[in-house]
C-alpha cells in the first residue's frame, strides 16, 4: 500500500514508479464483470493497485490473496501480476485499478 500525493491521478492515487524512476507504460484495461479473469497480455510483469469499491475476494492465478475488503482511504491493494497469470476480483460494487508495468 502507498499513499498518494498532490500528482494524483484522477483515480485519487499515483502509482510509485519503478526504481529507476521509470516505469514501463502499459495500457490499464477495464474492470471485468465481477469474479471473471483477466489475463495479463501486456508482455511485462505488472503490479496492480486496486482501490475503492466492495470487495469480498481477489485472486491470482486462481489462488486467493486474502485481499478481501476496500483497501484503506487513499491506500490502494498492491498486487503483482506476472506476464500471462490472472487476476479476478469479486465486487459487489466496482473497484477502480491501475496497472504499471514493472
Amino acid at each position: 500500500l502507498f499513499e498518494p500525493d498532490e500528482s494524483d491521478t484522477d483515480m485519487g492515487f499515483s502509482p510509485p514508479p519503478k526504481q529507476d524512476n521509470n516505469p514501463l507504460t502499459v495500457v490499464t484495461p477495464a474492470v471485468p464483470a465481477s469474479g471473471t479473469a483477466i489475463v495479463n497480455t501486456t508482455g511485462s510483469p505488472v503490479t496492480v493497485y486496486v482501490k475503492g469499491g466492495t470487495l469480498t475476494a481477489v485472486t491470482v492465478g486462481g489462488v486467493a490473496t486474502g485481499i478481501a475488503v476496500e483497501a484503506v482511504a487513499n491506500m490502494a491493494h498492491t498486487i503483482p501480476l506476472s506476464i500471462n497469470q490472472t487476476i479476478a476480483i469479486t465486487y459487489t460494487v466496482a473497484p477502480t485499478w491501475v496497472w504499471v508495468g514493472s
